[in-house]
């Protein structure tokens, strides 16, 4: 409605068939917001641009809080799941700790030559 009266410059006082005028229809539908606008355009024109302008404003506040949220959630996923594998490379290394030497002389050689550390990276 605000872009056929504004830019469009839809004559307001036009009526139809039955006499009414687009103001009546929306005041009869109740549409209030509509109807107060249409019979005063210039005056609610200006207080809408700046009710829309802090909706949006609003809006993308809420949309940079939404995603600041997704990412801490995130944030906290992945560090989860690296102190999981922390802990279960921490308990692997205590049970080949506390485990017997090995019996064959071929597992012993590539336990020797095997090389387990925990890695950090990314830390």
């Amino acid at each position: 409605v605000k872009l056929l009266v504004v830019k469009g410059r839809a004559p307001l006082g036009t009526k139809c068939e039955k006499g009414k005028t687009a103001a009546e229809y929306a005041a009869a539908r109740k549409h209030d917001k509509v109807a107060a606008f249409l019979r005063d355009p210039k005056g609610h024109a200006e207080s809408s641009d700046e009710s829309e302008e802090e909706g949006e404003a609003e809006r993308q506040t809420a949309r940079v809080f939404k995603a600041s949220q997704k990412l801490a959630s995130a944030v906290n996923e992945q560090e989860e799941v690296h102190r999981k594998k922390v802990q279960a490379a921490e308990a692997l290394q205590a049970a080949l700790a506390e485990a017997p030497e090995p019996v064959w002389g071929e597992v012993k050689a590539v336990l020797s030559e095997t090389r387990r550390e925990l890695s950090l990276r990314g830390k």
